[in-house]
């Protein structure tokens, strides 16, 4: 047992060295200032996709609050929907917010990577590959800050033409899981897209508020995965291209708040993450003994830890259980594994408060949630990555299919601004 514990010890080890870098990320993450990118005279056009399925009670809100951009010219913007087999009113209700709309209905294939190759193929052939400078994708659950063009324009212009905006929670403060997928964002951004992006480091899309510029879709969108967003991160990685992040483009998403939904979710996530790092594996390392760190950091930003855990944890119990029945010698000790499982747990769950406590501090302007809840949700937060090895090993064993998630908060950018402007007023006073 001791050569097997020690050959786990070596293993961890070398986990751990391969993964320090993520300490520093938090470092930076909780002390540095957001990136700031010049002013600039000069806009570019930009193609706003939005594919929906089933989405009139949320669409014409988010139509509104780009309608209602400030500080950049309207005109430089257009808004382009595919309502994807539907069934309700998303088509005629986009048309009459002003949207540009296509209709697509196709049974066989529901991914949303497949709504977009539909929507960009029809924006190529009616508009032409020169109209636009980039092409910008949203959920249509979303909600835009009134300077989020602006903002995302600095960066366009200053030369980066991969971008991902600050992704916050329409919903944080609706219950303990739209709280856990509200604090799993917000050390998206704090702990992984704001230090990559000061120290030059590649980041990674997030599945709405991406832009990409018209020479990375010359060829029209070709991602289809179960998720898209990380089939194009580790593409774009691959092959040494760099996403930037703009701290000061602010959307706000809406979360899950019911454990049905978190379920499809998250197994279809992990399923999709884990085909897209082995598709992807071999030119990732390749493009990192190349010297790119940016591949390097997505390689093991993407790559399952959760099942090695798993596969470690049950390498002391599944080994003395083995010579327990073949040389009838050895003894079970339960006590110590529950120990052993404990103990990692126990760790595991003070290392998350404390990141929840760190992001609490850190991201107090755009925590949209009281104080008091925080703290609650702080606590609770832990379920959220526990959950993460038995959504991997539900996606190895049962058939994942893309469904669409429900959205049912219509909240108005009003709504949303003066919520986020009584946030303001209120840390302000503290």
């Amino acid at each position: 047992m001791e050569k097997v514990n020690l050959i786990i010890g070596i293993i961890l080890f070398i986990v751990s060295v391969l993964l320090f870098y993520k300490t520093i990320y938090i470092v930076i993450g909780f002390f540095c200032k957001k990136k700031v990118y010049p002013e600039t005279d000069k806009y570019a056009k930009y193609a706003i996709m939005i594919p929906a399925r089933n989405e009139e009670k949320v669409i014409a809100h988010l139509i509104e609050s780009i309608h209602r951009q400030e500080r950049f010219p309207l005109e430089n913007l257009t808004i382009f929907v595919v309502a994807d087999n539907c069934e309700d009113a998303t088509a005629d209700t986009s048309r009459n917010a002003g949207a540009v709309v296509y209709e697509r209905f196709n049974t066989k294939k529901k991914r949303k990577g497949w709504a977009l190759e539909f929507l960009m193929d029809h924006i190529y052939e009616d508009y032409g590959k020169e109209e636009f400078d980039a092409f910008v994708i949203f959920d249509s659950d979303n909600l835009l800050h009134p300077n989020y063009f602006y903002e995302f324009n600095k960066a366009f212009q200053a030369g980066h033409h991969l971008l991902v905006a600050y992704r916050n929670t329409k919903n944080f403060s609706e219950n303990f899981i739209s709280a856990a997928y509200g604090f799993s964002n917000a050390r998206n951004m704090m702990f992984l897209n704001r230090p990559r992006t000061r120290l030059t480091v590649g980041t990674s899309f997030g599945g709405t508020g991406i832009l990409l510029g018209k020479e990375y879709l010359e060829n029209g969108w070709h991602y289809h995965e179960l998720t898209e967003d990380c089939e194009v991160t580790i593409d774009l990685a691959a092959k040494g291209e760099k996403i930037y992040f703009v701290e000061d483009a602010i959307l706000y998403d809406e979360q899950p708040h019911d454990f049905k939904t978190v379920y499809h979710q998250r197994v279809r996530w992990e399923k999709g993450i884990l085909i897209c790092v082995l598709k992807k594996f071999p030119a990732l390392i390749k493009r990192s003994f190349r010297g790119c760190f940016t591949a390097y950091d997505n390689l093991f930003s993407w790559f399952p830890f959760s099942l090695i855990t798993l596969i470690l944890s049950l390498v002391y119990p599944v080994y003395t259980l083995v010579q327990v029945f073949v040389t009838k010698e050895a003894h079970f000790d339960g006590i110590y594994y529950l120990k052993l499982l404990g103990t990692y747990i126990g760790t595991a769950y003070l290392m998350s408060t404390a990141q929840a406590f760190l992001i609490i501090v850190r991201e107090r302007k755009n925590i949209i949630c009281p104080k008091k809840k925080q703290i609650f949700y702080a606590f609770t937060w832990f379920w959220f990555d526990l959950f993460s090895v038995y959504f991997l090993i539900a996606s190895l064993f049962f058939k994942v299919k893309w469904k669409t998630i429900k959205h049912d908060n219509a909240k108005q950018v009003d709504q949303m601004l003066a919520e986020c402007k009584k946030l303001a007023h209120d840390t302000a006073e503290k």
